[in-house]
Parts: C-alpha cells; sequence; structure tokens
C-alpha cells in the first residue's frame, strides 16, 4: 500500500462501520449528560448497507414547555364563595378583577371579593399565578377597596382609610395604595394596607 492512498475498499468498510460506531455511542452520552431523550437520534442513519453520519446543520430545536394552566371563572367562584368572612359569617364575591402578564408566559389574576351579607361590606383581595391560588392581601377583611390597575406584573388596589372614630360610612384619611408587583415567585406588596375599625 502506498502512503497517502485510499486502504482498499473491504477494510474501509471495517474502518469506517468503527467510526461510526464511536461517534454514535458520542452522542449517546452527550445526551446523557445533556439529559435529551436518549436513542440513536437523527445523527445516526443507515443508508443501502453503509452506516453514515449527514451533516449537522443546527443544533436540535428545544421542545416548548406546556402552556400554563388557566384559571376559569367556575374556579374564581368556588375560592371566594368557600372563603368566610370571620367577623360576619359570610362569603365573598367578586367584586373587580384584573389580569397582567407575568412576563414569562403565565397569567397572574387578581379579584376583589366583598361579603354582602354585611351593611358595609368588608372586602378582600385574592390573587393567583395561572391557576394556582396564591393568597389574599390579609388575614382578616377591611372595609372599602378597589382594583385600580392590572398591568406589567402589577397591581394597584386603592383602600379606603379610617381613623380610629371614623363612622363606617365615612372614612376621613386619604386613601392608601398599595401595589402588589411579582418577583417571579410571589407577589410582593410595597405597604400593608389601613386597619379597619
Amino acid at each position: 500500500m502506498v502512503v497517502g492512498s485510499p486502504p482498499p475498499a473491504d477494510q474501509r468498510g471495517g474502518r469506517d462501520r468503527r467510526r461510526h460506531r464511536r461517534h454514535c455511542r458520542g452522542l449517546v452520552l452527550q445526551r446523557r449528560r445533556e439529559q435529551l431523550p436518549s436513542g440513536r437520534g437523527p445523527a445516526c442513519v443507515q443508508h443501502d448497507n453503509a452506516l453514515t453520519s449527514p451533516p449537522s446543520s443546527s443544533p436540535p430545536t428545544p421542545t416548548a414547555p406546556a402552556a400554563p394552566s388557566r384559571l376559569t371563572s367556575a374556579e374564581i367562584a368556588q375560592k371566594l364563595s368557600s372563603t368566610q368572612d370571620p367577623s360576619t359569617g359570610g362569603t365573598f364575591q367578586s367584586q373587580d378583577s384584573g389580569s397582567s402578564s407575568d412576563g414569562a408566559g403565565g397569567l397572574l389574576t387578581t379579584v376583589t371579593g366583598f361579603d354582602n351579607s354585611a351593611n358595609h361590606p368588608p372586602c378582600l383581595v385574592f390573587f393567583w399565578h395561572n391557576a394556582t391560588f396564591l393568597g389574599t392581601d390579609a388575614s382578616q377583611p377591611h372595609l372599602g377597596c378597589q382594583l385600580l390597575s392590572a398591568q406589567g406584573g402589577q397591581f394597584v388596589v386603592g383602600y379606603e382609610n379610617f381613623a380610629p372614630s371614623d363612622p363606617l360610612c365615612c372614612p376621613s384619611q386619604p386613601p392608601v395604595d398599595i401595589t402588589y408587583t411579582w418577583d417571579g415567585q410571589a407577589l410582593q406588596p410595597n405597604g400593608s394596607p389601613p386597619a379597619s375599625p
């Protein structure tokens, strides 16, 4: 055999198959490292009894994540109607609501709920991320709250602000606006709702 000339065809076939096996073993190990689905994958194919590796034009495209589950109006109604106001024994109904993107393909929802069993209905603000209930703005209902805006991963809620001697009809203090901002895990308030009389 002359140096620089190709080996005879019968030797070339065995060498090509060995190279191909090493190549495929390397791909399997790489897939395991990357935690991709196992298998020979698209880089190892057989054509006319000759194993070849087609040229790779680009890395595999990652699959899109599953769409987040969406909150339904029935789920909202069920949560509000199953939340009891400890001061009256009543449950909550939706007053107003708003939604905002979480910035990562999900949806944040807030609903102000009021207990209509009282003369001056107490309210709570309920929060969801997709269909997961996050909680309320406070452990106890308060008098007078309203959703002012919902955008950019933030909700602004306005609260009536009562002085200790104010009648239930007439708060004398300026309203308090609290912004709830999504941090990727939870909604973070920039303050606390004022106390109710």
